[in-house]
């Protein structure tokens, strides 16, 4: 196992990177035992109740072979001052922004000699509240693998997350600050879901529900909720028309929810735009429509909502309505793979490596395709497997 150390510093270090090192150095050198400092002490249990220490599982089991740390019990490592965190190299990719946006929000510098970055904390942090949007499954799981393993950790009813799944761009409220957020977006992912946290707008005129987790008598919040879609506001629009698009909470009426969707998706609502082309291109609730679908989706696309712009170069790629167009398809499929989409990033891996819709590069192909791999693409490691056997023995 190859192992990549990160340190995680309390006090502040010089802008000027020579000297935070320096800094870095003579406070490692200095530390004695002591207290946890208490913003170490904090990260360290968002930490382990989202990735345990090798020292929680019993000897026998197989699940010790996904634990990230290399250090049996992580507490051992944190200081007064300082605090070490030793991974897998092999799951770094999959940890680190989750440990630096962490770290950031705790007030605390992540810094990374091997690959000579300094994570410096944010200067400034706004309140805000947070929700999870949850996008599908992650490659290399099955839906119904991750709906278990949702239901098991959150103690929900299997059939509700399965209907979570059957929604376009799910919407999960954990927790009120950045902090809980976080950890339930890692937790998710660390399941199975693809996410993205995103914060909240709190007005006075917003109603704050929880759409996809949330159990009980839910009649005040509908009431005030399509009282709001009534005044014209977009993001109630959507809400009314996902529950009733699903029949969550509501019985399901496909035409209502569509006509909602479209109130607030022509206001400009990113998610309502994306629900909407998708219910064009399945015949939800309106009549199949490729055309209107790829109106709606580029839309969301030209936004810069990664899933869109994936979706987009898969119409141009499949001529879905439209005349094939490789050279636009190749354009789309870039876009998302720079905002890290696995799934945009393997496939415009091979338009390079194949030449289509633009010169061949195989170089960046294979960088692409360990990157898509990294996260958890199955193809994208078939791809690599693949390109590994026809190499000269």
């Amino acid at each position: 196992m190859m192992r990549h150390v990160l340190e995680v510093l309390v006090p502040t270090v010089p802008r000027d990177e020579r000297l935070a090192w320096i800094a870095l150095a003579s406070i490692r050198e200095k530390q004695i035992a002591g207290s946890k400092a208490a913003a170490l002490a904090k990260l360290h249990d968002i930490l382990v109740s989202v990735y345990p220490c090798r020292s929680s599982y019993p000897c026998y089991d197989p699940a010790i072979d996904e634990c990230p740390w290399v250090d049996a019990r992580l507490v051992d490592q944190v200081g007064t001052q300082l605090a070490t965190l030793r991974l897998d190299e092999a799951q770094l990719d999959n940890m680190l922004g989750f440990i630096v946006t962490t770290a950031g929000a705790l007030g605390l510098t992540v810094f990374d000699k091997e690959r000579g970055q300094i994570h410096r904390p944010p200067a400034f942090l706004p309140e805000l509240k947070y929700e999870i949007h949850v996008h599908g499954v992650r490659a290399g799981f099955t839906k119904e693998q991750v709906v278990a393993r949702i239901a098991r950790a959150f103690r929900q009813d299997p059939a509700r997350i399965r209907g979570m799944f059957d929604t376009p761009r799910a919407r999960v409220k954990k927790g009120s600050d950045r902090l809980s957020a976080l950890r339930c977006q890692a937790m998710l992912t660390k399941l199975g879901c693809c996410c993205s946290m995103v914060a909240e707008q709190p007005s006075a005129t917003q109603p704050v529900l929880d759409i996809s987790l949330a159990g009980g008598n839910r009649a005040a919040d509908l009431q005030y909720l399509r009282r709001y879609a009534k005044t014209g506001h977009a993001e109630s629009q959507y809400q009314l028309g996902f529950l009733l698009l699903r029949g969550l909470d509501l019985a399901q009426d496909s035409v209502q929810g569509v006509k909602w969707i479209e109130k607030a998706a022509q206001q400009g609502h990113g998610e309502a735009q994306w629900a909407l082309a998708m219910c064009y291109r399945e015949g939800n609730g309106v009549f199949k429509s490729y055309a209107r679908a790829l109106e709606w989706m580029r839309k969301a696309a030209e936004q810069g909502d990664a899933q869109a712009q994936a979706g987009v170069g898969r119409i141009y790629c499949k001529g879905e309505g439209v005349q094939p167009d490789l050279v636009e398809a190749r354009r789309w499929f870039g876009m998302a793979a720079a905002q890290g989409d696995s799934q945009a990033k393997y496939l415009f891996g091979k338009m390079l490596h194949e030449g289509q819709g633009g010169p061949m590069d195989r170089r960046q192909a294979n960088a692409l395709f360990v990157q898509a791999a990294q996260l958890g693409h199955l193809e994208a490691k078939r791809q690599l497997q693949n390109e590994a056997k026809l190499q000269p023995a």
